[in-house]
């Protein structure tokens, strides 16, 4: 007999079946249990202890091969100590997973320099990439045996391969749960190859048997017995044959109907109501599928959004977790109502089809086409299509099949690239103090005493494919007034810098970069005008102005649109102070340490738009002047308030009416914060995991907060309120367990 199958029970089957090997990575977390982050950031911390440990033996052998008092010597013992001091912040119990992150970036920035030509005896580069390459591998084999599986093959699998141990010198090590740590402690560089093959051989088994019980096993809730179904469908076909009446059901009634400013949430309404009238093949319906439309869901890009015909040529909603593009078909203009048309592919055929090359993005393909139409058709305007990749580079090809999707008229339009042709790096050209003009290909000129000027800046591509600029000498006050268009990310370019002002800077065509990431990063002097830059496509502008102490410029009219990047953006700025209260910060997800060390900054950002930011530790850390009204900040998605206000001395603010349901930790939130003294009690605090030195000499706090919710913690916090205002009273105190 056949059985029907629950709706609860259907979901759960369908959210199991997804750890086959082939599904995507954001399908196959789908069943994870609901950590915290203490498993990647235990996996980050090792990753770093193990580079930490090859720069520490590599740095020991160069240092006594070098002049102590050279150029190179002082570079490299700053960028040790610089890093030294990142990964002792990463190692403290309230650091984030960005600032472990930021700690292995810097170490990885380090060991680059050690390998360069100047350092030939160090050979360690095969033991760098073997760390890498273990850790990514360790951590699919964490995800793996992470997942609950509900049926007994999958326990009994699950259950195997966490005993699994790597035997060194006469001791066992289980790999599921100290694999990282014995790499990153007890093995040596000489072991890592060892080990990391052995690795290999442990997750290609899992996967295999893995694979194998999908193939071979039915599925649990599978009746045994008599109680048998007409017809086994495996979990792929089940799927596609759901998205094929998603996608049906769409084209019929949707994809030619909709009508600017429809909400989608009320479309994804009618699509439920019309696929609950939707037949499936016979063979399927053994399987119980009353309610299923209920799992076809918004896609998180489109959430509370509109139709926007300029922004929306396809709509995303998910089946069952899994991703599906629908077609938005508008209704497409004639000749005579869009004329534009021609004009724009007579451009594209004339400047750009078959005069395009594998440095060149999308970004830079299409501010190239938006140019040329300015200059003939200056009201024509175009955009292109957001589901596009701006930072894509196609590769070279006589005959691409690659085109740039764009917006005109609410029209979408494709223009085919035709041939891509090969580039390569581009060498510096400068002239030296001689008068000699030289080229190089160097990627960091920093130390490059003998060059007088930079004649034409060069680029290359990065390990990521990203064309970059060269980091320039440290010493130079001028650069040419134009940019290369291939760049699209100016990272580390002026760090380090010595000059107040770098002459041609101001009125670069900034237009295609995306990444300004360390741009002035201890330049310490700089305070050169660059507010009329087009920052309009940078996502990354995190640690742009670290310790550039003397900036104080007007860069409030900057569109910071599509930045999700500001952590340490200003970061040890002594003297900026501008107002910056504008900026659309919608898309940010990190704001961590922005403000931090900061002297003189206290402008009205009470107004921004907080509602995607994921962590602000240490975001007005020691930040001495600011005390501005933050009530309005819309903080419900920030998981880590670590260190948010530690000694900001002057900040009161009120923020009683901040949403702090999704945060875990709040060390030192308001350590030393000698003025707050605001009521907090109706705060949410019941995920916080975290309240060591909360209050620690907060000597004006002395609210009633006993009513928290402090089960997530367990005892006492230490230094909770140590040396705070002796008139707060215990009973006023959250009740610890």
């Amino acid at each position: 007999m056949s059985v029907k199958i629950s709706k609860s029970k259907f979901k759960k089957i369908l959210l199991y079946s997804l750890f086959i090997p082939t599904v995507s990575s954001t399908m196959l977390t789908a069943s994870c249990n609901n950590k915290s982050n203490k498993e990647p950031k235990k996996l980050l911390l090792n990753k770093l202890q193990a580079k930490s440990k090859i720069i520490e033996d590599s740095w020991k052998e160069i240092q006594s091969k070098l002049d102590k008092t050279s150029g190179e010597y002082i570079k490299l013992q700053n960028q040790y100590n610089d890093f030294i001091l990142l990964k002792n912040q990463a190692f403290l119990a309230s650091a984030s997973i960005t600032t472990i992150e930021a700690a292995i970036n810097k170490s990885e920035e380090f060991i680059q320099d050690l390998f360069s030509k100047n350092n030939p005896k160090v050979k360690l580069e095969d033991a760098i990439a073997l760390i890498d390459e273990f850790f990514d591998k360790f951590d699919e084999f964490k995800k793996l045996l992470n997942e609950k599986y509900i049926t007994p093959p999958y326990e009994s699998l699950s259950k195997e391969f966490k005993a699994k141990t790597f035997d060194h010198n006469g001791k066992k090590y289980n790999i599921f749960s100290e694999g990282d740590s014995f790499f990153a402690n007890v093995l040596t560089p000489l072991d890592y190859k060892k080990y990391f093959e052995e690795l290999t051989k442990v997750l290609t088994e899992l996967k295999s048997k893995a694979s194998y019980i999908v193939d071979d096993t039915n599925h649990n809730n599978t009746p045994s017995g008599d109680e048998s179904f007409e017809e086994l469908v495996e979990f792929d076909e089940i799927l596609e044959h759901l998205k094929e009446k998603v996608k049906e059901t769409w084209n019929e009634y949707f994809s030619k109907n909709l009508k600017s400013n429809d909400t989608f949430d009320s479309i994804l309404s009618q699509l439920r109501n019309k696929l609950k009238k939707v037949k499936l093949e016979k063979k399927y319906t053994n399987w119980g599928w009353q309610g299923w439309e209920e799992y076809v869901d918004l896609h998180d890009d489109f959430k509370n959004q509109k139709v926007d015909f300029s922004n929306h040529s396809t709509f995303k909603v998910t089946v069952f977790l899994s991703e599906l593009e629908l077609k938005i078909i508008t209704t497409p203009s004639d000749p005579i109502k869009n004329p534009d048309r021609e004009k724009v592919e007579a451009i594209w055929n004339k400047y750009i089809k078959n005069q395009t090359t594998d440095y060149q993005s999308t970004l830079v393909v299409f501010n190239r086409l938006r140019k040329k139409l300015k200059e003939t058709y200056p009201n024509i305007k175009i955009f292109l299509n957001p589901l596009s990749d701006p930072t894509f580079i196609p590769p070279a090809e006589e005959e691409s099949n690659v085109s740039l999707s764009i917006w005109l008229n609410s029209e979408e339009l494709n223009l085919d690239y035709g041939k891509i042709s090969p580039a390569q790096d581009k060498p510096t050209k400068f002239k030296e103090k001689n008068g000699k003009v030289s080229k190089t290909n160097q990627q960091n000129l920093e130390w490059f005493r003998e060059i007088d000027e930079i004649l034409e800046i060069g680029y290359y591509k990065d390990k990521n494919g990203v064309v970059r600029a060269p980091k320039m000498p440290r010493h130079l006050h001028s650069q040419p007034n134009q940019l290369p268009e291939e760049i699209t990310s100016l990272q580390y370019m002026f760090a380090d810098a010595k000059a107040s002002e770098i002459i041609g800077i101001s009125h670069w065509d900034t237009s295609n970069i995306t990444n300004m990431r360390n741009m002035f990063h201890n330049a310490t002097h700089f305070n050169q005008p660059i507010g009329s830059w087009d920052t309009s496509n940078v996502t990354d502008m995190s640690w742009m102005f670290e310790n550039a102490v003397y900036f104080n410029q007007d860069i409030s009219n900057w569109d910071t649109l599509n930045v999700t990047n500001m952590s340490y953006m200003f970061y040890g700025t002594e003297k900026f102070n501008q107002d910056i209260s504008t900026w659309n910060t919608k898309n940010v997800t990190n704001m961590e340490g922005m403000f931090g060390l900061t002297k003189s900054f206290n402008q009205p950002i009470g107004k921004w738009n907080t509602s995607r930011v994921k962590t602000m530790f240490g975001m007005f850390q020691n930040a001495q002047n600011f005390n501005q009204d933050l009530s309005d900040w819309s903080v419900s998605q920030v998981e880590n308030m670590s260190h948010m206000f530690a000694k900001t001395i002057l900040f009161n603010g009120n923020i009683s009416r901040w949403n702090t349901k999704n945060v875990t930790n709040m060390e030192s939130m308001f350590k030393e914060a000698k003025a707050f003294n605001q009521d907090i009690s109706d705060w949410n605090v019941s995920q916080v995991e975290n309240m060591t030195t909360m209050f620690y000499y907060a000597s004006s706090f002395n609210q009633n907060i006993s009513s928290w919710d402090v089960s997530s913690i367990n005892g006492w916090p230490y230094l909770f309120s140590r040396g705070a205002n002796r008139y707060w009273s215990y009973d006023k105190h959250p009740k610890f367990k």
